[in-house]
């Protein structure tokens, strides 16, 4: 074979594999960050408490802190280990499942009552891009994983409404609490094979 037509087929698998790997790329990628609103609370009676989160491939971080005469909690929770899944046919809804641990934090009440429990948990995120950067329509939700037996499940259980049926995600025993709601400041990206946002 003729060296012009060997650096040819080259450049051609080049420009095959270059496109391939957009392709994955673009199939894959998400970012977000902003604060939520948590409508899954029913014990609460403020009508808003927001979650701050940053989201993207090599990280996901979420915060929230609530305080008011009769209720006063903080969580702060950051990923240490993840995998996450976007479909990648563009007729599907933007989507993103992001399972894996994440270092929480939750403290309970203030003063001398005050509690802090700190566990390394199983997490959920599920993420969907309903609308166009800067407008309205995206929701993102966070399942936390307690364990059943370290003492929180009472007191999750008597602040959040009771502890959730454990998703797949949770392979153990254990004290479900779900902060889902609409993202109203920020945004949420997912791109998929077919361009996306």
């Amino acid at each position: 074979m003729k060296k012009g037509a060997t650096v040819g087929l080259m450049s051609v698998f080049a420009g095959v594999l270059v496109a391939t790997l957009t392709s994955v790329y673009a199939c894959h990628t998400f970012h977000g960050g902003g604060r939520y609103s948590i409508d899954s609370i029913d014990s609460i009676d403020d009508p808003k408490i927001f979650a701050e989160f940053q989201l993207n491939p090599n990280s996901v971080q979420v915060n929230i802190t609530h305080n008011d005469d009769s209720t006063s909690f903080q969580v702060r929770a950051h990923s240490t280990t993840f995998d996450f899944e976007i479909p990648c046919d563009p007729d599907l809804p933007r989507t993103v499942t992001i399972t894996g641990e994440m270092e929480s934090t939750i403290v309970l009440g203030a003063g001398p009552e005050r509690q802090t429990f700190t566990e390394t948990v199983p997490f959920t995120v599920l993420g969907q891009d309903n609308a166009p950067p800067g407008a309205s329509g995206d929701s993102l939700s966070l399942t936390l994983c307690y364990s059943a037996d370290g003492g929180q499940e009472p007191p999750f259980a008597a602040l959040f409404g009771g502890c959730a049926p454990p998703p797949e995600a949770c392979a153990t025993p254990t004290c479900a609490i779900t902060f889902a709601g609409m993202v109203e400041d920020g945004d949420l990206s997912i791109h998929t094979a077919g361009g996306g946002q």
